[in-house]
């Protein structure tokens, strides 16, 4: 205007796209952190190894469909939107078996959780807790307190040596 109102006129276009671009450089950062924010609030807290998901066995894991996609999320790093029903049994056949469930997680996540203690240890039970149930059976805390200490402790045994192998044939890591 200060220009007058023809000079206007002559550069409307010029100044329809100055316009456009300055509403677009001042968006896109705030899409950007948006979506960022996002994104971390569906992620759980632990940084899974690379799996490629065509070499997975699902079926050694007797996975459903429904579960076999909400496994995949959790390799992802993101959380679960519902319930993965695990069912492979131990050897008293009561329950479903959380020792394999600890193997399993030993190797997807980058360090493995044999060193988890403290908070890092009931993060590792939270996510447990809110991914997975065991024959249908809610998980509890306490049960993989004990079962995770029994775990950890039975790593030198042949029948850990041998549920390990199961788990990398599972993932196709041999």
């Amino acid at each position: 205007m200060v220009f007058g109102f023809s000079l206007l006129i002559e550069n409307a276009f010029a100044l329809i796209v100055l316009i456009f671009l300055l509403a677009i450089t001042l968006l896109w950062p705030a899409i950007r952190h948006e979506s960022d924010r996002h994104l971390q609030k569906d992620r759980h807290p632990f940084t899974i190894t690379r799996v490629k998901k065509s070499k997975i066995q699902y079926d050694l894991l007797d996975l459903d469909a429904n579960s076999q996609k909400e496994f995949n999320r959790l390799l992802q790093g993101r959380n679960v939107q519902a319930h993965i029903n695990f069912t492979i049994g131990n050897k008293s056949g009561e329950s479903a078996n959380h020792r394999i469930l600890f193997v399993l997680f030993d190797e997807v996540l980058v360090g493995g959780i044999q060193g988890f203690n403290g908070d890092r240890k009931k993060h590792f039970f939270q996510l447990l807790i809110n991914s997975f149930v065991m024959n249908g059976e809610a998980l509890k805390e306490n049960t993989l307190k004990t079962s995770f200490s029994s775990w950890k402790n039975d790593q030198e045994k042949i029948n850990s040596r041998n549920q390990r192998k199961f788990i990398h044939h599972m993932l196709g890591k041999e």
